[in-house]
Formats: structure tokens, C-alpha cells, sequence
């Protein structure tokens, strides 16, 4: 189908009502048109009608719809310019396709029946215990917010089950599109998506970054966060819950958002004349720095390199010039962050006494895929039973399979529950739960470990180990031919401050490498390093 850019242009004006489309859209659909233009057509011509009733059927959603659609486009484009990333026509399609689609779960309110999909990985996730049903069971969502929860999923449904319908005649064209909606939504695990897949049309054959699309598309959604998301005039319209309230109202704040290639830095523009609304420009760089945060072991590397160093707000005072305010969301989250790990620390102390830890990373292969298990013997202080641990890996990310890559078990070799707490790329965060039998001042000794890929991929590696015992045991194994050297030990306090370095006290057999460090102070951490030869 040839397209020229002004038929493009008048195409796109008449499907956005909009008749000053950026130059940037016009030439990322131009590109692509002439391979896909009739399927995209029917998509745009078959869904455009949904997207505007999603207001209508959800009144404390904001927009969802059709311009919606074109500032992501906006966004995306912009971010390709700054960083120069290059899309070849199928990657510009499935990205295109999708954030017409990403969405479309908003006007869905039936829920997903067992005949609807395939049961394996889905029957051990959260949503299908929500939104699942069986053929005899009420078909209907009557929930807002746990449609809104699960939009993803119902987008990724629905493009499933009527890709003919959407002119996805192309098996695999509408599963790429569909998970691609899977993983658009904050906190959605875009390493369930396929790193790279290949698409054989008749006329072309790509190579798709999958991956990198996803977190891409996720992005540039989020991006959305100006007064058009949510008009002022809405909000004076209906009474909105308190919650939608401050993210109609944050919305109304900002003004535009610029990028920076070169400094890598996001600039939020916004105005505010109160207390309360620098607060809602605070929760709103932390929000959406945390969501790059997310996406960042993925978009950063190859092919995309979209590195960023902060978000920032930039606030005049609507009154008072000499007011104005800048909010770094990078500080914003790493000091959330810093009192979530305080206040579960001291917790921690006041609860759970530490008399022994021992650390024991196994290293598998050259990849870098390693166990690692954390042995711990305490004393009850309190009659609490359950007791908060994180994990986090600062080179690659991993979905886990709670199931497997996780075990937990006492000296007697119980097993013992695990509350799943958060469950990000490159971090995840469990309750273990005692046995209600423990009595205070009493010795119990428990152990977790975990599966983790390329945890330990650098020739020089580190690992943080915390706890309130006042001495730190750690043993390290690497399979052969590979040798640890310059094993060495960092002690440091909370707030990141060196206390001491301890070297060349440490006992070396064979493959692995052993020893123990005591502490300072029992709340200090231990950094652990070495290098692999």
C-alpha cells in the first residue's frame, strides 16, 4: 500500500480529529505504511470507537481514548530522536499497533473464562485468581478498580481472541501485539516478553527487538502525565474518589516534559501554589523515575541505549518568583527506599534478635547463575511470627518462579510459608512466617535460598549482606575452571559510610572461599567482593 506523507497526514488528522499532527508521527507511520497500512487501518478503524466509550464506562478513569493514543506516538518519537533509536517497519507496526490496543481493557468488563486460555504458567498468577472464572460462574466485572488492576491482561485477551477481527491475520503479528499490552502496565515484568523474535512477511523479514519494544511502549505511556490526561473541567464535573484526585490534580500541574539526550535527564515542566501540590510534583518525579527504574536493565543496554540519569520537576510558583522549586525523583527514591529499609530494620531489632548469619553464594557457571542462601539463628524479642527479607540484583533482571526459586526451611527441614511482598525485575521483597509454637528468648534457626540468573556475571563482584548479628560467616563456590582471587570485605553503616576494609583473613580450598567478619556495630553492613579469573 504506498502511502506519501500527505496522505498520511490527512489520514491521521481525520483518526485524531487533530489537524496539527507533529511532523516526527507523521514520518514514524509514513515509514511503515507501505508494508502494514491495510492491517493498520482496520485496526485504527475498528477500535478507535472503543477507545472513546472507555470514559463513558468507567467515570473515574482519565483519558484513555484517541489523543491519548497520539501523545504517546508523541513521546515515543521523541524519545527516538533524542536517542537516535532506530526501528525497523515491523517494529514500528507492533509499536504502533499496540498503543492503539495497550488500553482497550479499560471498556472490558468480562472477566477471562477458563476456555479462553491455555492452563499452565497462567493458573499460578495473580489475575486469573481475580479475574478468572469458570463457565458456571458470573461472566462480569463489576469492579472499576479491578478492572483498571487487570487492564493488561483484558487488552492482551481481548487481542488474542479477535486478531481476524482487528486485521491481525498473521498468527504471530497479534501474539507480539498482545504481549506487548501484557507488559505495558507499571510493574508488569516485561522479562516474561521474548528478548527478539523474527517476523517472515511475504515482502520483508525483521528482526524484532520484543523486549526492548515493551519497555519502550510502558515509557512512553507513562510519559502521558500532562493536563490533557486529565482536563481540569473533569474533575469540577463528577466527585472523584480521593485517590483519583491527586492524579486528575498532578495532571493539571504539569505543562510539558522535555528530554535531554545528551545529559540524559527528564525534565518535568509544572506550576504549583501550595504545599500540597509540591507534594503531589514530589510523589509524581519518584513515581515516574521508579517506573524507568523498572524498565532500565532492559531499554538502557543494546539496541536502544536510552540511559537516564534523573527525572526532575521544574516548578514556578504561580504567585511568587522567587518560589520556584526543583525535584530530583532520583533523590525522591532512593530516600523512600532508605525509610522503608529503616523502618523494616527497626523492626527487625526491636522484634528478632540476631546470634548468627551465614552467607553462602554458589556460583554455577561462567554465566554467572548462582544460589545463594542465607542461614540465620535468632531469638523472638516480641510475639511476632513474621519476619520481612529482600533480595536484589544490580545486573540482570528475573521473573521468579515463587514456587521454585525460593525455599525456605528451618533446622528441622519444615517448610515455611512465604508471603510474596513485591516481586520487581531487579527486586523482590518476602515475609516468612514462623511457627506460632516459637516462644520468646527462644533459639530458632531457619534458612532461605534463591535461584537467581547472571546474578554474578563481572570479573569483579560484590554482595551485600545485612543483619543485627554482630558477626558475619560467608563461604563462596565456583565451578571449575574458574578461580576466586582478592577476596575482601567492606564494612559500612547504614547511611553508606566507610567503617573499615578487612583483607587477607580469609580461608581459601580448592573452589571456595571462606570466612567471617565482625562487626563494629551489629546494624553495620557487610559489602562482600572478589574477582574471578
Amino acid at each position: 500500500m504506498n502511502q506519501t506523507e500527505d496522505d498520511v497526514r490527512r489520514w491521521l488528522s481525520g483518526v485524531f480529529g487533530d489537524t496539527q499532527i507533529a511532523d516526527r508521527v507523521v514520518t514514524f507511520h509514513e515509514s511503515f505504511m507501505s508494508v502494514y497500512g491495510n492491517r493498520y487501518r482496520t485496526l485504527v478503524e475498528e477500535i478507535k470507537e472503543g477507545l472513546e466509550e472507555i470514559p463513558a464506562h468507567n467515570r473515574y478513569f482519565n483519558d484513555h481514548g484517541s489523543r491519548h493514543t497520539e501523545r504517546i506516538f508523541g513521546n515515543i518519537t521523541l524519545l527516538m530522536i533524542e536517542y537516535d533509536i532506530e526501528l525497523n517497519e515491523t517494529e514500528k507496526f507492533l509499536l504502533a499497533a499496540a498503543s492503539w490496543l495497550h488500553d482497550i481493557g479499560m471498556s472490558i468488563n468480562e472477566k477471562i473464562s477458563t476456555s479462553q486460555i491455555s492452563i499452565g504458567e497462567d493458573t499460578r498468577t495473580e489475575w486469573f485468581h481475580e479475574i478468572g472464572t469458570t463457565e458456571e460462574e458470573d461472566r462480569t466485572i463489576d469492579d472499576d478498580d479491578l478492572i483498571r488492576k487487570w487492564h493488561h491482561i483484558l487488552s492482551w485477551n481481548f487481542v488474542r481472541n479477535n486478531a481476524d477481527r482487528l486485521g491481525l491475520d498473521d498468527y504471530y503479528l497479534s501474539k507480539y501485539i498482545a504481549e506487548l499490552c501484557r507488559a505495558h502496565r507499571r510493574r508488569a515484568d516485561t522479562t516474561r516478553v521474548e528478548e527478539s523474535v523474527v517476523v517472515d512477511e511475504s515482502s520483508v523479514r525483521h528482526e524484532v527487538a520484543l523486549r526492548d519494544l515493551a519497555a519502550l511502549l510502558q515509557f512512553a505511556d507513562a510519559l502521558d502525565i500532562g493536563k490533557e490526561r486529565a482536563p481540569e473541567i473533569s474533575s469540577y464535573l463528577q466527585s472523584l474518589p480521593e485517590e483519583s484526585q491527586k492524579h486528575w490534580k498532578v495532571c493539571q500541574l504539569i505543562t510539558g516534559i522535555e528530554l535531554d539526550g545528551v545529559d540524559r535527564q527528564l525534565t518535568i515542566k509544572a506550576h504549583h501554589s501550595s504545599e500540597r501540590e509540591r507534594h503531589l510534583l514530589e510523589m509524581k518525579a519518584e513515581h515516574l523515575y521508579d517506573e524507568y527504574k523498572d524498565i532500565e536493565e532492559i531499554i538502557a543496554g543494546e539496541p536502544f541505549k536510552f540511559h537516564l540519569t534523573d527525572i526532575v520537576v521544574e516548578s514556578d510558583h504561580r504567585t511568587a518568583v522567587d518560589h520556584s522549586i526543583r525535584i530530583s525523583g532520583r533523590e525522591q527514591h532512593l530516600e523512600r527506599l532508605s525509610q522503608e529499609s529503616e523502618s523494616i530494620r527497626e523492626r527487625q531489632i526491636s522484634n528478632f534478635h540476631d546470634i548468627r548469619n551465614k552467607w553462602s553464594i554458589q556460583v554455577r557457571n561462567r554465566q554467572g547463575d548462582a544460589t545463594v542462601s542465607r542461614e540465620t539463628t535468632m531469638k523472638l524479642l516480641e510475639e511476632d511470627y513474621d519476619r520481612t527479607h529482600f533480595v536484589r540484583s544490580f545486573d540482570n533482571p528475573m521473573e521468579w518462579d515463587w514456587e521454585s526459586d525460593l525455599r525456605v526451611y528451618d533446622a528441622s527441614d519444615r517448610t515455611l510459608q512465604v508471603e510474596e511482598l513485591i516481586d520487581r525485575p531487579n527486586n523482590k521483597r518476602f515475609k516468612i512466617k514462623f511457627p506460632k509454637t516459637l516462644e520468646a528468648n527462644e533459639e530458632y534457626t531457619y534458612t532461605y535460598e534463591y535461584d537467581w540468573e547472571k546474578l554474578f556475571p563481572q570479573e569483579e563482584e560484590v554482595y551485600i549482606v545485612t543483619g543485627n548479628a554482630g558477626e558475619v560467616e560467608f563461604e563462596i563456590r565456583y565451578p571449575e575452571p574458574l578461580e576466586i582471587e582478592n577476596v575482601r570485605c567492606r564494612e559500612e553503616r547504614q547511611n553508606g559510610g566507610l567503617v573499615r576494609e578487612i583483607a587477607g583473613e580469609f580461608k581459601s580450598e580448592g573452589m571456595v572461599v571462606s570466612g567471617m567478619v565482625e562487626k563494629k556495630d551489629p546494624m553495620h553492613q557487610v559489602h562482600i567482593c572478589w574477582e574471578v579469573v
